[in-house]
């Protein structure tokens, strides 16, 4: 998802990890702001599972749910260990089910293709939480589907984030947020990517 090597070869698969920071602040805040209910025994998903930033998050916030974790490459020790219920190696486009929350760090090469699925497996009142960079609202066809499915919420970062452990990446990221059936006005806020605080 990185775009810190412009012009650079991209690393396969487009695996560029999630910090673990900025994984606690986004589910931390999602869970502040009501988008993810702390109270119920939810089935939440990470489909990207990576090196595990977002499955210990959702751990640490979320300590009643089933947390299930999906990638294409086999790192389970590490998402066991860092609070994984199920443990899946493939394709997230190739899953089935329904999942209270969904939540991760999808490839951008893929991303309007994994947003579509992950709409389709929300249960009702289920939320869709992708980190994307904001340039994702810049074509037609998302511009179809942001028409089609409204978000929910939009959560900016004020700072670039870095994927690679070096420097900030050189495009604006945001948290993308769905609620199938969900109603009301959007939310917009800038969140801090390091503290979780919003503006």
């Amino acid at each position: 998802m990185s775009a810190t090597n412009r012009g650079g070869q991209r690393r396969p698969l487009d695996a560029y990890y999630t910090p673990t920071e900025l994984a606690d602040a986004i589910v931390r805040r999602l869970v502040v702001d009501g988008m993810i209910e702390r109270s119920r025994a939810l089935r939440v998903l990470e489909p990207h599972a990576g090196t595990g930033a977002f499955v210990r998050a959702l751990r640490v916030a979320l300590p009643g749910a089933r947390i299930v974790a999906n990638d294409v490459q086999p790192l389970m020790a590490e998402w066991r260990q860092a609070g994984a219920d199920e443990c899946r190696i493939g394709d997230f486009a190739g899953m089935r089910g329904e999942y209270d929350a969904i939540v991760g760090n999808p490839p951008f090469s893929l991303a309007e293709r994994h947003v579509r699925h992950a709409l389709a497996l929300l249960a009702p009142g289920g939320v869709l939480a992708f980190l994307l960079r904001l340039a994702f609202v810049e074509t037609r066809s998302r511009f179809a589907l942001l028409r089609e499915h409204p978000l929910r919420a939009l959560y900016a970062l004020s700072e670039r984030p870095s994927f690679t452990g070096g420097g900030s990446d050189m495009a604006c990221y945001g948290v993308f947020v769905w609620q199938r059936g969900g109603a009301g006005p959007a939310v917009f806020r800038v969140l801090a990517a390091s503290t979780g605080r919003v503006a």
